[in-house]
């Protein structure tokens, strides 16, 4: 059977990936491709709970990651018609991770290593982007929008400082996994998601469904409020609103909501500082693209680094508010309609 196994990199349209493969499962299959998922939850058949949209961590959690895995993978090479699909695709960005968490992967590559030695053909494959653009969007995402840390919001500084943007190590530890790793550079393939379905699944004529698209700064700020308001990642219900921003401290209240927020954004020198951090490791992505015969990655200077990052205008922030309560009176207003027909 053949294997393809999309790594990621996060941040390098894995999202967009996952959400156009998913929607266009039908025609995958008509072109012989069947996707799994990204926890195996489109597999024919079902036999952990950890088969779900979600079910990585629990994945990880589990006694036997490896055994189960290769039972899985070896059941579905059983059951799938192999003359009606070719090519099995699973796309999941947990596989790869930076490199102080990739060691949890051990699992995972040794049940694709045990694979390939039984006759499967495996391919990983992985999208690479500069550790800067990288570094600000992973900030913008796991750092304000969805806030992982259970301390207090990190400036971008404290973030990349704690999560250093390196990816060789994690790329070399797949490449000691499989015969064949495939590692793009993310700026030069274009839309990466058609570059996918044309290199790995026979499909050119499937639109890309964008996903995960970042917010506009006015949401960030909101969203920044709110995670560090309510202390850490969690959900917070319609009644905590008035708490939430009576709980913000007296720092961010006596300098402003928009100076706090616009501190936390990286500066000229943030940018430096990161690049001291990631430049040998860069070194050894560019080694590896060559390798792949993919061009190398070039550091944007800082003034491109920082050219998409808007400082907070509170009006935008006005407009945004605006904007959602309509789109709210609005849908309030057709579920009363909906309501009075109903009871007719």
């Amino acid at each position: 059977m053949k294997i393809i196994l999309h790594i990621g990199l996060g941040k390098t349209g894995t999202s967009s990936i996952q959400e156009t493969l998913q929607n266009n499962i039908n025609k995958l299959k008509e072109n012989g491709i069947l996707y799994l998922g990204i926890m195996f939850e489109n597999a024919p058949i079902k036999l952990f709970p950890w088969q779900r949209r979600g079910g990585t961590t629990e994945f990880y959690a589990t006694d036997r990651p490896e055994d189960q895995l290769l039972d899985l993978i070896r059941r579905i090479s059983s059951e799938v018609d192999s003359k009606k699909f070719q090519t099995v695709v699973i796309s999941n960005e947990w596989f790869s991770g930076s490199d102080y968490e990739f060691k949890r992967n051990e699992p995972v590559a040794n049940a694709f290593l045990k694979l390939q030695s039984e006759g499967h053909d495996i391919t990983v494959v992985a999208y690479i982007r500069d550790s800067v653009s990288w570094a600000i969007s992973a900030y913008q995402q796991w750092g304000i929008k969805h806030k992982t840390t259970l301390a207090e919001i990190q400036s971008f500084r404290e973030y990349t400082t704690s999560r250093p943007p390196r990816f060789s190590e994690t790329l070399a530890f797949w490449g000691k996994h499989t015969s064949q790793l495939k590692i793009h550079n993310y700026h030069s393939v274009g839309d990466v998601t058609q570059h996918f379905l044309r290199h790995y699944c026979n499909s050119s004529k499937i639109e890309t469904i964008n996903s995960n698209i970042q917010p506009e700064s006015s949401e960030l700020f909101l969203r920044a409020c709110i995670n560090r308001a309510t202390g850490n990642n969690r959900e917070v219900s319609p009644r905590e609103f008035e708490d939430i921003f009576s709980r913000l401290d007296s720092s961010a209240n006596r300098n402003g909501f928009a100076e706090w927020y616009n501190n936390l954004l990286p500066t000229n020198d943030d940018i430096k500082y990161l690049h001291s951090l990631i430049e040998s490791d860069v070194l050894q992505i560019n080694r590896m693209l060559e390798e792949n015969l993919e061009p190398s990655l070039s550091l944007p200077d800082n003034q491109q680094a920082l050219s998409k990052l808007k400082s907070l205008d509170l009006r935008e922030v006005i407009d945004y508010l605006v904007n959602r309560l309509l789109a709210l009176s609005k849908s309030n207003l057709e579920l009363r309609e909906k309501i009075r027909k109903h009871k007719k």
